[in-house]
């Protein structure tokens, strides 16, 4: 089922703000039907932050920390095929 891009976005940052510590965020998470995985990151775009990729759209759930000199997070994953956008023309 496809769902909007801004109702993922929402769940995401309310399970977040509702769990500080990462170990209960992680849990709460899957146990929402996400899977977050710890991943190397091309950019440092920071806490929360949404990149949209070729196949998938990365949404960033920890801060980055530096993995062997390369910045890394906890990430989510969403493939492409399971958003729905809503795009409003201007007239």
């Amino acid at each position: 089922m496809k769902r909007d891009i801004d109702t993922i976005r929402t769940e995401i940052t309310d399970i977040c703000q509702m769990h500080p510590e990462m170990l209960e965020r992680l849990k709460t998470l899957e146990a929402a039907g996400y899977k977050p995985t710890y991943k190397y990151i091309k950019s440092n775009g920071g806490y929360r932050s949404i990149n949209k990729m070729e196949k998938v759209i990365r949404i960033q759930v920890s801060y980055t920390e530096l993995k062997k000199n390369y910045p890394a997070a906890w990430c989510i994953d969403i493939p492409m095929a399971e958003v729905q956008y809503n795009i409003v023309l201007p007239f």
